[in-house]
């Protein structure tokens, strides 16, 4: 084969590997976890939890609530969110970053999606 052919091979291969990589990211999620599963070894990880809102409190730098489960709570911090809209009571699931503040672990959100009330399995 000649250069422009290996060329041309490598750079076909090169795009579609791109192309699978990307395809390949937006499909993996963080694990769902139970709160009561959220250790030190996932600090600086992602992960998603399911619960419900158990209190809000509005701070300076954005929106921390804590989130129940059948297996216990976690609070869980949003920065600077102005489109925060859930309420006490309400179902929602997390996906975001484990942290350690103040010698416990919370999340620090990223997304944070409604489910609802009354349920979050």
């Amino acid at each position: 084969m000649d250069d422009k052919t290996l060329l041309k091979i490598s750079v076909i291969c090169s795009l579609i590997g791109i192309l699978i990589i990307f395809i390949f990211a937006e499909k993996l999620e963080p694990p769902t976890v139970a709160i009561s599963d959220v250790n030190e070894g996932l600090v600086e990880k992602d992960v998603k939890l399911r619960g419900e809102i158990y209190s809000i409190r509005n701070l300076k730098q954005g929106v921390s609530f804590r989130l129940k489960d059948e297996t216990g709570f976690i609070d869980v911090i949003i920065f600077n969110d102005e489109s925060f809209d859930v309420n006490k009571g309400e179902s929602v699931e997390v996906q975001g970053v484990v942290k350690t503040y103040n010698g416990g672990l919370e999340i620090e959100a990223k997304e944070v999606r409604a489910l609802g009330y009354g349920t979050h399995d």
